[in-house]
């Protein structure tokens, strides 16, 4: 099949010209190159977004790895940034004008054995048939020629193509799950992202293979980087419950249960979002809910597999710890500059999982009035005023929060309320001293 045209409309023309190019390097170098890996499927797709990393695989010719000197030799003529990573023939070239986002990755074509379940594996050098042979699904393993006298052919060993007309999700072989669990947390998760439906005799195999429990709390890096993108998802719900359904987050704790408690508070997360758009880790909060459906002994063994920043962590350790003693509090007994105090040593991110977590509770709705009312409000008078009166420094920020203090309360009202009252504990200060 010759793609040509669905070539020249999914690739802006920058991006053709260089593919064009790259296949006459490599036709000059005696090489075959070939493009792989998601284009071809998100060309094949409609209203599919292009992504700006293109993937390509030259085949073999003898021992050597030969991306390297494709690579090389179309920086020679393109310019751009090489890195080399010899050990596994692979190579990247970006940094190309007139776009920087372009990035090409390219390897030597090869095939994989895995010595024993969940494996790193194994790399030989081999040809383009035995490269795709190892992919992950029908629809991945696909390839579209770029050398000029077959450019836009595309390559289908595995009706691929065949797949995703039908948007089927079908793996090449019994043993790939085995193989490597992270297939398994794909399937779910570009299931949900493209629309497909893992066929049934794959979905098998990856309910056969988790209910082995070869993978029980396996929570590998890649894993993790799988289970962030599920849950970046605007509803990671649905893919969540593939997930448990086949067994796969079994990887996360056997013992882990998407139950309805759960269920509910992953739901109201969306709710309250909008309080939170500007947190860059959005997917740590759901992450948060599932960890707390571990079994309290488990946690421990997998909180260091998630890797999570110091930020994350605070308020994850907030969560656990302190829910119990904040759901107890009596809160109408506190004064609003109590609450303030309370509330401003706990993470956001905490206050959001409390939100989702209890959402009737008295917690809550101090927190909505806290957040609403309370939680960017100053002073009226500014440090700067008061450098008529204290330098810079300890005395200056505890009369700033006594300031504070007394607005939150309601004893002051305006400007000259706090201008009066700065002056009484200033006089009351150098009475003491």
């Amino acid at each position: 099949m010759q793609l040509l045209r669905l070539m020249q409309n999914y690739f802006p023309p920058p991006v053709l010209d260089l593919l064009q190019q790259t296949g006459q390097a490599a036709a000059d170098l005696n090489l075959k190159v070939y493009l792989i890996g998601g284009s071809i499927r998100d060309l094949l797709l409609p209203h599919r977004a292009f992504d700006w990393d293109i993937d390509l695989v030259v085949e073999n010719q003898g021992e050597e790895a030969r991306a390297e000197a494709l690579a090389r030799e179309l920086q020679s003529r393109l310019g751009g940034q090489l890195q080399v990573f010899k050990q596994y023939g692979t190579a990247k070239l970006g940094k190309f004008k007139p776009d920087e986002r372009l990035q090409l990755d390219i390897a030597t074509a090869r095939t994989e054995s895995y010595a024993y379940p969940g494996a790193n594996p194994e790399v030989a050098f081999s040809d383009l048939h035995a490269d795709l042979d190892r992919r992950d699904f029908s629809v991945n393993a696909l390839a579209i020629a770029l050398l000029p006298d077959n450019f836009g052919q595309l390559i289908d060993y595995f009706e691929g193509y065949h797949d995703l007309q039908h948007r089927h999700l079908r793996t090449l072989h019994p043993d790939k799950f085995r193989e490597d669990p992270v297939r398994a947390w794909r399937a779910c998760r570009l299931e949900q992202a493209l629309d497909f439906q893992i066929e049934s005799e794959t979905a098998e195999l990856i309910a056969d293979t988790m209910k082995s429990g070869l993978f029980d709390g396996f929570c590998s890096a890649r894993i993790r980087v799988e289970l962030r993108k599920v849950l970046s998802f605007d509803d990671p719900i649905p893919c969540l419950l593939r997930l448990s359904e086949l067994g796969v987050l079994r990887c996360l704790d056997p013992h882990l249960k998407l139950n309805e408690t759960l269920l509910d508070a992953l739901n109201r997360l969306e709710q309250w979002q909008p309080w939170f758009a500007e947190a860059h880790d959005a997917w740590a909060a759901p992450l948060c809910l599932l960890l707390e459906a571990v079994p309290l002994e488990k946690r421990p063994a997998l909180l260091p597999k998630l890797e999570l920043n110091q930020h994350q962590l605070r308020s994850w350790l907030a969560f656990e710890q302190k829910s119990q003693t904040y759901l107890q509090n009596d809160w109408s007994k506190m004064p609003p500059s109590a609450i303030y105090a309370a509330l401003k040593a706990i993470p956001d991110l905490t206050l959001w999982l409390w939100l989702a977590r209890y959402p009737e509770s008295p917690l809550a709705l101090t927190i909505e009035r806290y957040w609403l009312e309370w939680r960017n409000l100053k002073p009226f008078l500014t440090g700067h005023e008061l450098k008529q009166w204290l330098k810079p420094g300890p005395h200056m920020r505890a009369l700033l929060n006594e300031l504070l203090r007394a607005r939150l309360d309601g004893e002051t009202h305006s400007h000259d309320d706090e201008m009066t009252l700065a002056q009484k504990l200033i006089q009351q200060r150098q009475e003491v001293l």
